[in-house]
């Protein structure tokens, strides 16, 4: 069983890389998905995710390719349940369907 300083640690480095990925996450996300809600809930989505399964993260890579890869099945799962985000292949497939881009969530 973990120490609680092993756990406080754990959950300060997961802080840090979170906080320093948020913001290309959003950007992926919008991407993936028709609004800045949808994006919105895939990134919340994403984000608890890699929380409750950081445990194995292995830092074979960086977090924000970790996160990455849970962002587009989290979009991808979205997408099956009939919201309004596009798989992540459609996305590069068809960029001139995409809807416009809200710059407040990009930049």
């Amino acid at each position: 069983m973990q120490s609680e300083h092993d756990i406080s640690r754990r959950k300060k480095d997961f802080e840090a890389a979170a906080e320093g990925a948020y913001p290309a996450l959003v950007r992926a996300a919008t991407v993936l998905c028709w609004s800045r809600a949808d994006a919105e809930d895939v990134v919340q989505e994403t984000m608890l995710r890699a929380f409750k399964s950081y445990g194995a993260f292995r830092g074979d890579s960086s977090f924000f390719t970790w996160a990455y890869a849970i962002l587009t099945r989290a979009a991808q799962a979205a997408n099956q349940a009939h919201t309004k985000c596009l798989s992540s292949d459609y996305a590069l497939s068809q960029p001139q369907q995409l809807p416009p881009v809200d710059w407040a969530v990009v930049l």
